[in-house]
């Protein structure tokens, strides 16, 4: 049986919080696999013998069993999405906590780390996860977020679905190795770096043409190529991302319904609201309302 044919995703903890400039984890050992994302914010991870830099929407894999902290930059307030999970759900997954008090004390209970795939080298991901796409990674979180706590069938199967469409785009990620194709080296660099360009404009047009042009791609080209990378059309990664940062804006800031359409590129209110409530089930105002009560 291949090792996938089990995969069955057990959701430990979803969490999202602004961590201050002093904020950090001490060094720690967790039992399970811990997703990192930092969406605002400088500073550094250590996993094991690895040192990394972290930034805006930068991903890491810490797996279990591995000594980890984290240090932020003086100054530099944070914005983190973490999940906590374990790729196989076993019969104890609910009763076993992230971690305990010390490294030493969570080492001793072997029997609670977390092994996926059997040690199976095949499936793992690295430590920094390159090329992935941060829209998509913020629309799953807050999707797993939503339904992680519930105990209705419903919601923890949609909440499964969640996590193995962000696992699948992780290792398309990962093993994604470029169109050969035409495409120059300098394109596919730039096609890389379509998302941050995307995330810096979007109250800008953005028409699938213009990101084509930059990366010296025709649009039919460029089309496949972003699709082979992302896992999404440019024009829905776009919506997704604008989306995702109007998501953003209604929790984080306290901005009129209307700045928030107009920053993130809705030529109205209406229109953003239906697109809005058509993506999470209701309008701006209601999701605000429910977030800050």
């Amino acid at each position: 049986m291949h090792p996938l044919a089990r995969l069955s995703p057990f959701i430990r903890l979803a969490h999202h919080f602004p961590a201050g400039p002093d904020w950090r984890i001490q060094p720690r050992v967790i039992f399970d696999h811990l997703l990192l994302y930092t969406r605002d914010g400088h500073g550094r991870l250590t996993v094991g013998e690895e040192v990394h830099r972290i930034g805006p929407r930068t991903l890491f894999v810490v797996p279990p069993g591995v000594l980890h902290e984290t240090t932020h930059d003086p100054g530099s307030p944070n914005l983190m999405y973490n999940l906590h999970f374990d790729f196989i759900e076993e019969p104890d997954s609910a009763s076993v906590p992230v971690n305990l008090a010390t490294p030493e004390e969570t080492l001793a209970r072997t029997e609670w780390l977390r092994a996926p795939f059997a040690g199976d080298d095949r499936l793992r991901l690295p430590t920094r996860i390159e090329g992935f796409a941060p829209a998509l990674y913020e629309t799953l979180f807050f999707t797993i977020l939503g339904c992680a706590r519930s105990r209705a069938p419903a919601d923890l199967l949609q909440a499964k679905g969640a996590m193995l469409q962000l696992l699948a785009h992780l290792y398309q990620a990962h093993s994604y190795a470029g169109h050969r194709g035409t495409a120059s080296a300098a394109s596919l660099q730039r096609l890389d770096q379509m998302p941050a360009h995307i995330e810096e404009r979007l109250a800008d047009e953005l028409s699938v043409g213009a990101l084509a042009a930059l990366c010296n791609m025709s649009e039919t080209h460029f089309r496949r190529s972003f699709r082979a990378r992302f896992g999404r059309s440019p024009a829905d990664y776009v919506v997704q991302c604008r989306l995702a940062r109007a998501r953003h804006l209604l929790i984080y800031e306290n901005l009129p319904i209307c700045r928030i359409a107009e920053m993130t590129g809705y030529q109205s209110v209406h229109y953003f609201t239906r697109a809005f409530a058509a993506a999470f089930g209701e309008p701006p105002a209601a999701y605000r309302a429910r977030r800050s009560a």
